[in-house]
């Protein structure tokens, strides 16, 4: 797949992974894939690209889980002054997950952790 710029792939990868975090453990992956190929056509983001979507898919499943832990995370370091967005150490979990997942970009994954502190913490 050939990438048309940075912005694509950044929409790409923080657009696929706002999809994914809709998907319960238990879902039918068929009826999501559908629901981002038919996003990725729309938003005309490039094709479907399974093994992204494969690594996309495992960042979700982690950060979920580490976010789920909330005070047992290692990351968290909650504390009543801070605002909410700063309980996780956010610097140290896009350092960590961009090392875990060299296929997403380091800017990505700094949209995507903020995204997931968002969706799995605050909502």
């Amino acid at each position: 797949m050939t990438m048309r710029s940075e912005s694509a792939a950044h929409s790409y990868d923080v657009s696929v992974f706002q999809v994914l975090t809709e998907e319960a453990p238990g879902d039918d992956e068929n009826v999501v894939e559908k629901k981002v190929k038919r996003m990725l056509s729309r938003r005309r983001l490039g094709a479907y690209d399974q093994t992204r979507i494969k690594d996309l898919r495992s960042l979700r499943n982690e950060l979920r889980g580490e976010i789920s832990k909330f005070q047992n995370s290692t990351y968290y370091r909650g504390t009543p002054e801070r605002s909410a967005l700063e309980h996780f150490d956010f610097d140290r979990m896009v350092a960590d997950f961009s090392k875990r997942y060299p296929l997403v970009k380091h800017p990505e994954i700094g949209g995507i952790v903020g995204y997931a502190i968002y969706y799995y913490y605050l909502r």
